[in-house]
């Protein structure tokens, strides 16, 4: 089931725990030196709304996979009787 987006005024309520601040990484690839840099606020709340979005993305493209694959055995079983009677084809066309 999708998540609701939240809307940019909700987003202005949205606070995200205190207890576990995020951290972006920034990696000089001349010294090797690694960089860890809290994030704001406000980009703590566009990656909250780009992992909702995203997860809901995965979630649609996974229900439509798996309708495609119950219709292709629909298909698939179809198929099969035709192949092992050949009439049947007849009979759809004279209704």
């Amino acid at each position: 089931m999708p998540l609701p987006i939240p809307t940019p005024e909700e987003m202005l309520n949205w606070f995200p725990d205190p207890a576990q601040p995020r951290f972006r990484i920034e990696l000089n690839v001349m010294t090797g030196e690694r960089k860890e840099i809290e994030l704001t606020l406000e980009e703590y709340r566009r990656r909250h709304v780009a992992k909702l979005i995203s997860r809901n993305e995965r979630e649609a493209l996974q229900v439509e996979r798996q309708r495609l694959i119950a219709r292709q055995a629909v298909l698939d079983a179809l198929l099969d009787k035709i192949e092992a009677d050949s009439t049947i084809i007849d009979r759809l066309a004279t209704r």
